[in-house]
């Protein structure tokens, strides 16, 4: 996570209440709705993010390529 990322309380929230974590890395615990893939990238990533890019399949496909906007 870096430093001036703004949303560390909510982020950690958000972790302490609906994930886990294993060997380093964090496991949502069950489904969560979001507003968005941004958001919901950012707060697992600790960073902003642009979740259309950062969320991907298997298969390493953007989640902005299988998903119209």
């Amino acid at each position: 996570m870096i430093p001036s990322f703004k949303s560390v309380a909510s982020r950690q929230s958000f972790i302490d209440e609906h994930c886990k974590t294993e060997n380093g890395q964090i496991i949502l615990q069950h489904d969560v709705p979001m507003d968005s893939p941004s958001g919901a990238s950012g707060i697992i990533l600790g960073r902003p993010s642009n979740g259309w890019d950062d969320w991907k399949d298997a298969d390493g496909n953007k989640l902005g390529n299988a998903i119209e906007r």
